[in-house]
């Protein structure tokens, strides 16, 4: 059995199934409407970036959040540490928290394809993958 897409979508007769496919191939290759940014270096995460990629061969990345309550139109972030033997860490601003992390302490991404999805409530980061 096939399911297609709603005939309202703009996708006509195109397998659902299909259809998920290639819009998760855009956000892994960076095509598409999904802005990727790479990094290789510390710096920080910008309110606008929805997908960061992390080529931590030349040495540990550091990567400060947006605090959560400039974050309020875009409440989603996601990482990808894509390459290098090296750490990847996400820091919060100041005291503000990551899960149930102290105040103020980072989260890490310790090997290459490791993966975190970022939300907030303008007030805490969750990890939603």
């Amino acid at each position: 059995m096939t399911v297609y897409t709603d005939v309202d979508s703009g996708e006509r007769n195109q397998p659902l199934i299909e259809l998920i496919n290639s819009n998760f191939r855009a956000l892994l290759t960076g095509q598409g409407q999904t802005p990727m940014r790479p990094m290789t270096a510390t710096g920080s995460i910008l309110t606008t970036d929805e997908v960061v990629t992390v080529d931590a061969t030349a040495g540990a990345v550091t990567l400060t959040l947006p605090s959560c309550a400039s974050f309020v139109l875009r409440r989603r972030v996601v990482v990808k540490h894509t390459a290098g033997a090296n750490n990847v860490t996400l820091n919060p601003q100041g005291s503000e928290q990551i899960d149930l992390l102290s105040a103020g302490t980072g989260l890490a991404l310790n090997s290459i394809g490791d993966v975190v999805e970022l939300v907030t409530d303008n007030v805490k980061w969750y990890r939603v993958h």
